[in-house]
């Protein structure tokens, strides 16, 4: 698994647990929020980093 796709199930996990969380009325959740935020920047950065390299550098950052 690369670093784009741990960062990928990461988000999916806090989306999850924030929509729990809002539905059960639990306003809880900025670090949640934060957390979220700071995966999608990253997650955005590497697909900067990726579009900028020559076909196969996304491996460079797998396992």
């Amino acid at each position: 698994m690369n670093v784009r796709e741990m960062l990928d199930r990461q988000a999916e996990r806090l989306r999850f647990q924030i929509e729990r969380q809002t539905a059960e009325g639990l306003p809880d959740y900025a670090r949640l929020a934060a957390s979220l935020e700071k995966i999608e920047r990253d997650i955005e950065a590497l697909n900067r980093l990726f579009d900028g390299m020559p076909e196969g550098g996304e491996r460079l950052c797998a396992e």
